[in-house]
């Protein structure tokens, strides 16, 4: 089914207000080995941020396996990473992610590339790319891990099921992160000890959308990846997105999550 998106307005400029009589409605589940990613765009600060957090978690529910989250924390209602005072979520690159996808309120989702839109209308949004064929397979392994540099390795392979000149991106993210959130409960208050799930850290390749692939139909394609993770990153909830984007349309033709297997820990 799908689920009710509610919250308060507030009329702060940036981010969006939520009619409260919106409801999910009850549909047919997908089938199909489509694997759809919503790029999330939130902040810390945004008073509707925490209820789009909810919708991202009723819709992963709703499609176990065939929804990859990613909250990138960007524009001025998110914290720097940088930040002095309080554990900042905002990576350097956050606010070029957002201005790329032309983001002008929060939270906003993009859906396979698409967008934005305003989280009353992801689930239609997901629904849709649901509906349409995986046009290739990823898989990664491989995993390791170096404490001593907080070298991250792996390998991303991709079996096309199509020729076209593609573009592999490589994110890192971890979930299980406390810090503090503006307005979870919709009472205007701070949550200092908020579990933000997801989160965007880093990316293993040369640019954040990715480095150009070239895929051959039925050929399989290996990449192996490296990436210094921060210290303060918790290892053991860190995960690999990999996403594949058809250069001549935009269109995403596949997305997979693994989660890091530390048993290859070095």
């Amino acid at each position: 089914m799908l689920f009710a998106i509610a919250a308060a307005s507030i009329g702060i400029i940036g981010c969006n207000d939520i009619d409260s009589d919106e409801r999910f409605i009850e549909l047919p589940p997908i089938e199909g080995n489509r694997v759809v990613l919503l790029e999330d765009y939130t902040g810390q600060s945004c008073p509707n941020c925490p209820e789009g957090h909810r919708v991202i978690e009723q819709l992963v529910e709703q499609y176990p396996g065939n929804v990859v989250a990613v909250s990138i924390h960007a524009g001025e209602f998110a914290i720097p990473a940088t930040n002095p005072t309080y554990v900042g979520l905002k990576p350097a690159f956050g606010d070029a992610m957002s201005a790329d996808r032309g983001v002008s309120e929060y939270p906003a989702g993009v859906i396979d590339g698409k967008g934005p839109s305003l989280q009353a209308n992801w689930a239609t949004a997901v629904r849709d790319a649901l509906q349409m064929a995986a046009l290739c397979e990823i898989e990664i392994d491989g995993f390791s891990y170096d404490e001593a540099t907080c070298n991250l390795g792996g390998t991303v392979t991709v079996l096309s099921g199509k020729s076209a000149s593609a573009a592999l991106g490589i994110w890192i993210i971890e979930d299980g992160i406390v810090a503090r959130q503006y307005n979870v409960d919709g009472n205007h208050t701070w949550d200092r000890n908020y579990i933000h799930d997801h989160v965007l850290r880093s990316y293993a390749t040369s640019s954040v959308w990715g480095d150009p692939l070239t895929l051959v139909r039925d050929e399989e394609s290996s990449r192996d990846f490296s990436v210094i993770l921060d210290p303060t990153w918790n290892v053991d909830n860190i995960s690999v997105v990999a996403f594949v984007t058809d250069m001549a349309t935009g269109e995403y033709l596949q997305t997979t999550c693994a989660h890091v297997n530390l048993s290859n820990k070095e």
